[in-house]
């Protein structure tokens, strides 16, 4: 068992328009109800697949194989990490029949662009709960700060996961996997959206957790940003890649299970006051576990 603790205004008569910029990387800039409803949807990640990891190809889209290992180590405070999480025993995992559960809360910026005058920012929080079966089936809660909550009944490939299952533990393989949904080309973050990609829908045994640290700790532009707290006060190791005026980071705690991921503007964004929000996204991740049963049935349809 995965320890659970892981667990416009429109000036002039021009109609503003609204964006969320950040909500999970397949989901940005649609407005935040869409959000709600994609997220809720499990529209946000690839196909779901349950076979062999070589099998992904049928489903994910071709890609060239991306290798995420140059010939120096750009993130060497992972290493540790990774080491301490490739000596842990490996759980028994998901039962037959169960699920993996996963809880994020997140925090999304909710832009309204005013093309005359200046636009503006306001963050919306939503935490979601996800119950996923071994074929990609389950069930999906999300809650809102005002007591809002919708439930969701999925179907199989309905909560699509990043990673083929079983999960494999070669770090080429895994970053070919992750750029055919996060492609490179869209710049040096990829990786890190990848990651979270990960964990934001699957519990990952002891060695992929590895392999996703070594992957970060040798992918180019990836750097050290020390110790820091997360929103729930929460010490980790971070590590960030800076690209297009946008700092995209994750953090680890000291046994290799991340803790949280944002992402953050360098500077106030465009058109809006020096003192606007500059995250974009925020997401801290509360629970990843396995469980035989979904809690809560009486809140899901």
């Amino acid at each position: 068992m995965v320890n659970p603790n892981r667990k416009n205004r429109a000036a002039s008569r021009t109609a503003a328009v609204t964006t969320t910029t950040g909500v999970p990387s397949r989901s940005r800039r649609l407005s935040f109800g869409v959000v709600l409803v994609v997220l809720a949807a499990g529209c946000a990640g690839p196909p779901a697949t349950g076979g062999p990891a070589g099998s992904a190809s049928a489903t994910r889209g071709s890609s060239a194989t991306v290798s995420a290992v140059p010939r120096r180590v750009t993130a060497p405070c992972l290493q540790p990490l990774a080491a301490v999480a490739a000596a842990e025993p490996a759980p028994a995992g998901r039962p037959p029949g169960g699920y993996e559960v996963v809880s994020v809360r997140g925090w999304y910026a909710d832009d309204t662009l005013n093309p005359v005058g200046r636009s503006s920012r306001v963050i919306r929080q939503v935490e979601s709960r996800t119950w996923r079966a071994a074929d990609g089936s389950g069930r999906m809660l999300l809650l809102s700060p005002d007591g809002g909550q919708s439930a969701s009944r999925l179907g199989p490939g309905g909560l699509p996961a990043a990673l083929p299952e079983p999960m494999t533990t070669d770090v080429d393989v895994i970053a070919t996997h992750l750029s055919a949904v996060t492609p490179p080309a869209n710049g040096p973050h990829w990786v890190i959206e990848g990651v979270t990609d990960v964990y934001r829908r699957q519990v990952p045994p002891p060695s992929v957790r590895a392999a996703l640290m070594r992957m970060l700790s040798t992918s180019d532009s990836v750097t050290c940003r020390g110790v820091v707290k997360d929103r729930a006060g929460r010490r980790g190791t971070a590590v960030a890649v800076d690209h297009d005026k946008v700092r995209y980071q994750i953090v680890f705690a000291g046994d290799g299970w991340p803790l949280a991921a944002w992402e953050e503007q360098l500077g106030p964004p465009p058109g809006m006051p020096p003192d606007a929000e500059r995250i974009r996204s925020y997401e801290l991740f509360l629970t990843h576990t396995f469980t035989t049963t979904i809690d809560n049935p009486e809140t899901l349809p």
